[in-house]
């Protein structure tokens, strides 16, 4: 094994770990060994980022709709492949509370695979306003889980928070 591998195993191992000190995962992936999961939170993009209390990292990438917003009955999101112009996994849930929760984004197949490569696949949410781009190196087969936390009646009825959308965390755990 290369140098550069070498460190990239290293790095990976590391960003794992620090995953599960930054917070709770999901029940789901409470089983899955540390090394296994690829936390690229610090890949998050949006228009702004914020400190954020309640987000277990301390601080989150922040989306405000625009007030003439088109709601489409939940939150957006999706893993995108540009090289191969394919959306290869997308959700619409709706938001039960104002808290930070976790999502899986379903694959469309299992056979689907990010091919690796800088800036060739894409975490997104509403209207690829926000989200988080996978390292380069990063190929294969995996589920994408992200945490996100919603405000405001745009997302929530009943809420009377200002509309906004807060990523905290993306996480990589490969198929089995």
């Amino acid at each position: 094994m290369n140098l550069k591998k070498q460190l990239t195993a290293f790095i990976l191992t590391a960003m794992a770990s620090a995953a599960l000190f930054a917070g709770d995962l999901p029940d789901e992936l409470k089983d899955v060994p540390a090394e296994k999961i690829i936390d690229f939170s610090r890949f998050i993009y949006g228009p702004q980022k914020a400190d954020d209390p309640e987000s277990p990292t301390g601080k989150a990438a922040v989306y405000v709709p625009a007030k003439n917003a088109k709601n489409y009955g939940g939150i957006g999101m999706g893993v995108y492949t540009i090289s191969k112009k394919q959306v290869v996994g997308f959700i619409r849930p709706k938001a039960a509370n104002e808290k930070y929760n976790w999502y899986k984004i379903p694959r469309k197949g299992k056979d689907i695979e990010f091919p690796g490569g800088r800036h060739n696949t894409q975490v997104y949410l509403e209207n690829w306003r926000i989200g988080a781009w996978v390292p380069e190196d990063v190929k294969g087969k995996f589920d994408c889980w992200i945490l996100v936390k919603v405000q405001g009646p745009f997302y929530v009825a009943g809420s009377d928070k200002e509309n906004k959308l807060f990523l905290a965390r993306v996480l990589l755990v490969p198929l089995k």
